[in-house]
């Protein structure tokens, strides 16, 4: 059998990374320095060093083996910077994944860049907020490709890509807190997924809005908004859209608002298309426990509609979404980018608003139930043009005084718009249809000890029978802490993938190490 060594890939300097990088460790600067000022309150610098050894059967699988035992040893340092006080507030977390096969036939090394960071300042002022958000992470590059659960082969690896995105948004409020006022903001955005050029773009958001005084409980609102897109493989496509919309509260727990306007776009038609735009929506909130959201419209290209719900009891809270909408091109799926931490970090919205307090009880809840922040929650892929997308998404999270019940029901239809080619699914299909279910029960043994188990199923089809799969598995997880910054998680995983070309089933034991200082 001949031995293949595969060097360690190296992440260039992007764009999208680079951005990500430099605001990241400017805006920890930034934060460290006004902390310092405020006597440390509010804000922490914690470092983390994890250890994960995975034993598999099917760590170096290729196109020609039936299986491949060995193991795989990952090393990943991490930085989490927390602020709530100070010149910046939010959160940044960055991670650095080494990963080196043992024993296996096909010798592979390979590293993964980690980074989640919301970021806010007023800069001092009343007027002026800046913001950032920026994540890379692993994805799914074809609906259609080897699916797995981060070990499982390197057919399933080979199909996962790296994916950075950023979006900065300075936003001007002349007149906050008064009924009269002008806001105005440009976001910039870029996504760019590492050795590859699917999905990758960069754009523009700007949006000016003129606020009226409220009368009888009336409020209007005169609107502009252009929006540009990029695409490093495609045509670039521009949206303008003005439209006047009327905002009223019918008592404390009800409001509604209509919109009616024009606009025009060339996302779909080369030389643009003209259309009169309109849409309204509803909002219920009768207590800080429940909110009930309902929006719909017709844009330039196509009908749009989201609803989202959420309600928490004592012990047990529900969300549900439901949407259309359309987009350019990045990570589509019943989810888009999203990882177990942005499930629950929604499932938690109601229980905790602060973003920061939220951000450290997710985490929390994390750790006990010896779960990887990182790993996608949900099936998806990346497109490389525009894309009309319908999902849906069911997610409860159900704690008792030991036990914890969390599962979360998605899917998703994606079709393409316009006739331009493209080198993503919706090249090989006519659309994507992704689904998905999870669940997660967890035991709390004592104050250090804990066991859960977890299913998964997702399952994906096309226009043709043969780009059909679907991926099962199932794990038993065993969670000790050695003291207050110590922490073992041992578990067992079955998986289970089906498909008309290189299906497998893998066994694996995952043993992994964390420590904080």
């Amino acid at each position: 059998m001949t031995t293949k060594t595969m060097a360690p890939s190296r992440l260039e300097l992007t764009p999208v990374w680079g951005g990500c990088a430099l605001a990241g460790w400017l805006c920890l600067a930034v934060g460290a320095q006004a902390q310092a000022s405020t006597s440390g309150e509010g804000s922490r610098l914690r470092f983390q060093l994890s250890s994960t050894l995975t034993v598999s059967d099917q760590i170096g699988r290729g196109a020609e083996a039936t299986n491949d035992r060995g193991a795989l040893l990952s090393v990943r340092p991490s930085l989490l910077w927390q602020s709530r006080a100070g010149l910046v507030r939010g959160t940044v977390d960055f991670g650095l994944t080494g990963q080196e096969a043992i024993r296996t036939e096909l010798q592979q090394s390979r590293q993964q860049n980690h980074l989640r960071a919301t970021l806010n300042s007023g800069m001092g002022t009343r007027w002026l907020d800046l913001s950032l958000q920026a994540q890379v992470g692993q994805q799914a590059q074809s609906a259609f490709g080897a699916q797995g659960l981060g070990s499982s082969g390197s057919l399933a690896r080979a199909n996962q890509k790296e994916v950075g995105s950023v979006v900065f948004t300075p936003r001007i409020d002349l007149g906050r807190g008064s009924d009269i006022g002008l806001e105005a903001s440009h976001t910039l955005n870029a996504q760019q997924t590492r050795a590859s050029t699917q999905g990758d773009q960069h754009g523009h958001v700007s949006n000016i809005t003129l606020r009226g005084p409220e009368v009888a409980r009336l409020q209007w609102r005169l609107t502009a908004q252009q929006q540009v897109a990029k695409p490093k493989a495609q045509r670039s496509t521009e949206s303008d859209q003005a439209a006047l919309e009327l905002r009223g509260k019918v008592n404390s727990e009800w409001a509604l608002r209509g919109t009616v306007g024009a606009g025009r776009s060339n996302l779909v038609q080369l030389d643009g298309e003209r259309t009169t735009t309109y849409g309204g929506g509803l909002r219920w909130q009768p207590g800080p426990r429940t909110h009930v959201e309902l929006d719909a419209g017709k844009s330039v290209v196509a009908d749009q509609f989201n609803f989202k719900a959420q309600h928490r009891w004592a012990r047990l809270a529900i969300n549900a979404l439901v949407s259309q909408s359309e987009s350019q091109g990045g990570v589509l799926g019943s989810a888009g980018q999203q990882t177990r931490y942005d499930l629950l970090f929604q499932q938690y919205a109601s229980q905790e608003p602060d973003p920061v307090l939220r951000d450290a009880l997710v985490r929390q809840e994390l750790a006990r139930l010896g779960l990887s922040a990182d790993a996608p929650a949900a099936a998806g892929f990346i497109s490389s043009g525009p894309t009309l997308t319908r999902r849906g998404q069911l997610a409860f999270n159900w704690d008792l005084a030991r036990w914890s019940l969390s599962g979360n029901g998605s899917w998703s239809r994606s079709f393409r718009l316009g006739s331009e080619a493209r080198s993503d699914d919706l090249a090989q299909s006519s659309f994507v249809l992704q689904r998905g279910l999870g669940f997660n029960l967890a035991y709390r043994l004592n104050p250090k000890d804990s066991l859960n188990a977890y299913a998964n199923w997702q399952r994906t089809q096309g226009d043709r029978a043969e780009l059909a799969n679907s991926l099962k598995s199932a794990g038993l997880a065993w969670t000790t802490r050695l003291g207050p910054r110590n922490q073992i998680n041992l578990s067992l995983r079955r998986s289970e993938f089906r498909a008309t070309l290189r299906p497998y089933t893998e066994n694996a034991f995952l043993g992994t190490l964390t420590q904080q200082f």
